[in-house]
């Protein structure tokens, strides 16, 4: 094979992480069958080719049939880059796209934006994960993880709460305590709109209609293989980060260290 077409598919998945022989709920473009034929035609040594461009930018390749997997059509087949755990990886979701999406001024401290992220990504793992009683370890459980905006939403304005009780005297940081205190319960719905957007878009959720989701085969797998590391790879780093990760598994998202 020649490496134009292998230096194709590689250029593909970087951009669009995922090439699918049967997508579901969307048609496959002309590009993407054309890389999924490549990928098809791949004998071993063109693939440790690829293999080898990949780990050079901190990623691996995973291949998934419908055998392997529920919730992949009949005769369908998957290829999906993952953050390698062993390497420096690319941030899946930028530092910048993050704060830009989820901050509501522009003026916004991008502290006080941090803090919010995380504790919206910090909620939405204790609805899919944590609610449901399923480790990070089992992948397959993404074809299961149905939810509302509205689930995502209780979620957050309750551990506000939570924060709220146990206040500054308590043991919340001040700085926590202060960006989440401060809502008044219109900006949590424009907040979550803005995350769930972004992980629409990374692909790490669909959108299934009227404001339900489902997280992505991709999302899933990349939660088992990187779970420990993702805080880090979307939050800069921040000394109150700390202090917000204990709130919150303490109170949420128990039992998800089991990877």
């Amino acid at each position: 094979m020649e490496y134009r077409d292998i230096g194709q598919v590689h250029a593909y998945l970087l951009e669009n992480r995922i090439i699918e022989t049967k997508p579901k709920g969307r048609k496959a473009s002309g590009v993407e069958r054309k890389m999924a034929d490549i990928l098809i035609q791949m004998n071993y040594e063109d693939m440790d080719v690829l293999r080898d461009f990949l780990s050079a930018q901190g990623l691996s390749i995973e291949h998934f049939g419908y055998i392997d997997m529920p919730g992949i059509p009949k005769g369908g087949r998957i290829w999906m880059v993952l953050r390698d755990p062993r390497l420096q990886s690319p941030q899946y979701i930028s530092n910048g796209a993050a704060i830009r999406e989820i901050a509501l001024r522009e003026n916004e401290p991008i502290e006080k934006t941090s803090i919010w992220f995380l504790h919206l990504w910090l909620s939405y793992l204790a609805v899919i994960y944590t609610h449901t009683g399923r480790s990070v370890s089992e992948v397959s459980g993404y074809i299961d993880t149905f939810f509302r905006k509205e689930q995502i939403i209780s979620a957050v304005t309750e551990h506000i709460e939570q924060i709220r009780a146990i206040g500054i005297p308590g043991g919340v940081n001040e700085k926590v305590f202060d960006a989440l205190d401060s809502e008044k319960g219109k900006d949590i719905p424009r907040r979550v709109s803005s995350f769930l957007k972004l992980l629409e878009n990374s692909r790490l959720i669909v959108s299934t209609g009227d404001e339900e989701y489902q997280q992505t085969l991709l999302g899933g797998a990349e939660m088992a293989k990187n779970y420990t590391r993702s805080l880090g790879n979307i939050i800069p780093e921040n000394k109150v980060l700390e202090n917000i990760v204990s709130i919150v598994t303490d109170g949420q998202i128990q039992g998800l260290e089991e990877v």
